[in-house]
C-alpha cells in the first residue's frame, strides 16, 4: 500500500513539474514575442496560459491577472487599440488583487498613456508604480521603469531627466547582472546624446551597446545598435557607412524574425533613398515596410510609414497620393486617440492643400490642428501652426497678417528655449518671408539666424526645400541693397557649405 502511495505521489509531482515547465515555457515565449514584435502570437500564448491556469484558479490567480496585463500591453503596442487596452487594465487595477499586480497594471497604463501622447498621466502612473515596486524591492521592475521613464522624458524633450533615468537603469541593471537591460540603457544614453546634437558621444555609446550585444550573442540588441549607428553616421554625412549599418540591421532583423526591426529597417532605407532623391527606390522600401506593418497589425508603425509615403509623394509633387497617405495616417491616429499625432497630420494635409492653392481647405485643416494643439498645450506644434498660417497669408499676399502669425510663433520659441531647432528654423523663415515687402531692417538678422540653425541640422530634403523656397522668395520680392549679400549666404546653405 505504501509503495502504491509513493508511486501516486511521484506521478503527482511529475504532473506538477510538467505544469510548471509548460507555464515557464509559455511565459518565456510571450516575452520573446513581445520583444521581437510578434504581438498577435504573444496574445495567443497569453490566452493559452490563462486557459491552462484557470483549471486551478486558487493557485494561479496572480499569474492569470498578470497575463491579462500583458495582453493589454500587447493590444496597445501591436494593435494600437488603446481604448480596449485601457478598459482591460482598469478592470485589473480596480480588483487590487495584490500590490505587485496592481503596480504592474499601473505601469502598463503609463505605457498606454505614453502612446496616446498624454505624458502627464503617463508620468503619474510610472511614479506610482515605481514607489510600490521600491517598497516591494522588485529590482526587475524598478530598472525597467527607470528605462521607460527615460523614454518618456526623452519624448518630453527633458533630456537631462532622461539621461538621469537611463543612468539609474544602467547602474541597477549592472548590479543585478541584467546584461540585456544594461545594453538597452547604454543604447538609450546614446540616443539622448544623439538627439541633443552630441553625435560623437552618441556613437561611443552605440558602439558599446553593439559590442556588448555581440559579445553575448544578443542578436536583437546588436540589430538595434546597428540601426542607431547608421543614424549617427548619417548625421555625420558618412552616408555610405550609414547605409551599410541599415542593411546589416535589415539582414539581422530578417534572420531573427524581428518583425518590428524589419519594418523599421525598410523604412530607414526608404528614408535614406528619399534624401538621395531616389524617389522610386524609396517608395519600394516604404511599401515593403507598410506591407510588413499591416501583416503584424503594427498600427504605430503604419502611421510612421504612411507619413513617409505621404512625404515622398509630396516632394514628388504628386499631391493627390500625398493626401491619400496623410488621410490614412490621420484616420489611424484618431482611432488611437493620439491627439498630438492627429494634429501633426492635419498640418501636413493643410500644407498639401496650400501647395495646390486650395486656400480654404488649407485654412480649414490648419485651424483644426490649432484646436488640438491648444487643447493639449503642445506649444512646439502650435508654433508650427503659426508658421503655416504665415505661409498661407504670404502666398495670398496678406503680408501684415503673415507677419502677425510669424510673431506669435516667435513669441513661443522665445518663451520656450527647449523648442527643437527645426521649429526655430521654421519660425525664422516665416519672419524673414513676411517682412520681404516692407524691407524690414531685421531681415538680414533673421537670415543669419537661419544660417546658424541650419549648421546644427542634418541635411535633409525638407531643409533643402525650405531654403530653396526662401531663396526664390527673396530673389523675386526683396529689393533692398543687401539683397545680394543675403542671397550669397543662402547659396552657401543651398550648396551645403553652410549646413
Amino acid at each position: 500500500m505504501k509503495k502504491v502511495l509513493t508511486q501516486e505521489k511521484m506521478k503527482s509531482d511529475l504532473s506538477t513539474k510538467r505544469k510548471e515547465y509548460l507555464i515557464r515555457a509559455l511565459k518565456d515565449r510571450i516575452d520573446i514575442f513581445s520583444v521581437i514584435g510578434r504581438y498577435k502570437e504573444g496574445i495567443n500564448d497569453c490566452e493559452r496560459l490563462i486557459s491552462f491556469c484557470s483549471k486551478d484558479k486558487n493557485k494561479y490567480s496572480k499569474l492569470i491577472e498578470k497575463s491579462k496585463v500583458t495582453i493589454a500591453s500587447l493590444v496597445a503596442r501591436g494593435m494600437g487599440d488603446y481604448e480596449k487596452a485601457e478598459k482591460m487594465l482598469k478592470r485589473i487595477i480596480n480588483k487590487k488583487i495584490d500590490e505587485e499586480t496592481f503596480a504592474s497594471g499601473l505601469y502598463t497604463m503609463g505605457i498606454i498613456y505614453f502612446y496616446k501622447g498624454d505624458f502627464k498621466k503617463s508620468l503619474i502612473c510610472y511614479e506610482r508604480s515605481l514607489e510600490i515596486f521600491k517598497r516591494l524591492n522588485n529590482k526587475k521592475y524598478i530598472e525597467n521603469i527607470y528605462n521607460t521613464m527615460g523614454i518618456l522624458y526623452h519624448n518630453m524633450s527633458e533630456y537631462d531627466l532622461a539621461l538621469n533615468s537611463y543612468k539609474e537603469c544602467y547602474k541597477i541593471s549592472k548590479k543585478n547582472k541584467d546584461k540585456v537591460l544594461t545594453i538597452s540603457s547604454l543604447h538609450n544614453i546614446g540616443l539622448v546624446y544623439f538627439y541633443t546634437g552630441k553625435t560623437d558621444n552618441a556613437l561611443k555609446y552605440f558602439l558599446k551597446s553593439a559590442q556588448m550585444s555581440e559579445s553575448i550573442g544578443y542578436k536583437l540588441g546588436t540589430a538595434i545598435s546597428y540601426n542607431s549607428l547608421g543614424m549617427a553616421l548619417e548625421r555625420k554625412n558618412l552616408n555610405n557607412e550609414a547605409f551599410k549599418y541599415y542593411e546589416k540591421y535589415l539582414n539581422l532583423s530578417n534572420e531573427i524574425d524581428y518583425k518590428m526591426g524589419s519594418i523599421i529597417a525598410n523604412d530607414n532605407i526608404g528614408k535614406f533613398y528619399l534624401e538621395e532623391s531616389n524617389i522610386e527606390t524609396a517608395l519600394k522600401y516604404f511599401r515593403e515596410s507598410l506591407n510588413l506593418a499591416e501583416k503584424t497589425n503594427y498600427h504605430v508603425g503604419k502611421v510612421i510609414i504612411l507619413e513617409h509615403l505621404g512625404d515622398t509623394y509630396f516632394y514628388k509633387k504628386d499631391f493627390s497620393y500625398a493626401l491619400e497617405n496623410y488621410n490614412l495616417a490621420l484616420a489611424l491616429t484618431e482611432k488611437m486617440n493620439n491627439k498630438k499625432e492627429s494634429g501633426k497630420f492635419l498640418l501636413k494635409i493643410g500644407t498639401t492643400y496650400l501647395m495646390e492653392n486650395n486656400f480654404d481647405k488649407a485654412e480649414e485643416f490648419f485651424k483644426r490642428s490649432e484646436e488640438i494643439f491648444l487643447k493639449i498645450n503642445d506649444l512646439e506644434n502650435l508654433a508650427l501652426f503659426y508658421s503655416k498660417m504665415c505661409d498661407l497669408h504670404f502666398i495670398k499676399k496678406n503680408y501684415a497678417l503673415a507677419f502677425d502669425f510669424a510673431k506669435k510663433g516667435y513669441q513661443i520659441i522665445l518663451e520656450n528655449p527647449k523648442c527643437s531647432e527645426n521649429v526655430k528654423m521654421n519660425i525664422f523663415v516665416s519672419l524673414a518671408k513676411s517682412r520681404l515687402i516692407t524691407e524690414d531692417q531685421k531681415i538680414f538678422v533673421y537670415i543669419k539666424e537661419i544660417s546658424k540653425i541650419s549648421k546644427k541640422l542634418r541635411k535633409t530634403l525638407e531643409l533643402s526645400n525650405t531654403i530653396n523656397i526662401l531663396y526664390n522668395s527673396i530673389e523675386e520680392l526683396y529689393e533692398k541693397k543687401d539683397k545680394e549679400k543675403i542671397l550669397n549666404l543662402l547659396r552657401e546653405l543651398k550648396s551645403g557649405d553652410g549646413a
